[in-house]
């Protein structure tokens, strides 16, 4: 019987190479990510199945890089919803998982200059004043906005949809109007959960 040798597990090389492709591919949420879509534990067990993901990482990193290159990258473009990406307001946005947990987002619409006409997503982590934006891939943020399209919150005795939904619950959660975050001070913005103007939106 052939002898079967354990797996000799990755390098250190190996395993700082990959973080910075990951990081690169998919942002600075990259462990959750790739842990989503890989047995990361087990991979890095394994320096040859680690080389074929970093092999994996690199393909996604070209075609990412010549997305960008092209102007590609991130954005498509939206007139409309024309292009069959729900057409979701320019704002922030919070989702819930299925474990009750909040991912926030914030949805950017241009309407002058090169970008006019496209749409933006980008991961958001901290808090008002202080937020972070991390960079989503073209298919999330297309997975994204149709989450968005599709949500539903219950406030108090309202029941809102779609962007509305996401958008107030982005509200409550950080007491503060989800599309230009300012507080909202008087008793009406407060009820609504949106300003005035930015209500208008939705």
């Amino acid at each position: 019987m052939p002898v079967r040798h354990a797996a000799r597990p990755a390098t250190d090389r190996q395993v700082a190479f990959l973080r910075s492709l990951a990081a690169e591919v998919y942002g600075e949420d990259w462990e959750a990510t790739l842990r989503r879509e890989q047995p990361l534990d087990d991979i890095l067990r394994d320096s040859k199945r680690t080389s074929g993901l970093i092999n994996f990482l690199i393909e996604r990193r070209d075609a990412a890089r010549a997305e960008r290159k092209a102007g590609l990258f991130g954005e498509e473009r939206n007139v409309d919803g024309l292009d069959g990406r729900p057409d979701v307001p320019a704002a922030r946005y919070a989702l819930t998982a299925p474990d009750g947990s909040l991912s926030f987002w914030q949805v950017d619409r241009p309407t002058k200059g090169k970008w006019a006409g496209y749409i933006f997503v980008k991961s958001l982590h901290g808090s008002p004043g202080d937020f972070r934006q991390g960079r989503v891939t073209r298919g999330e943020q297309t997975d994204i906005l149709r989450r968005i399209a599709a949500d539903a919150f219950r406030d108090g005795d309202r029941s809102l949809t779609g962007p509305e939904a996401a958008a107030v619950r982005f509200s409550r959660h950080f007491t503060v109007c989800a599309a230009c975050l300012a507080p909202l001070t008087d008793e009406e913005s407060r009820a609504r959960g949106l300003g005035p103007i930015c209500a208008k939106r939705f």
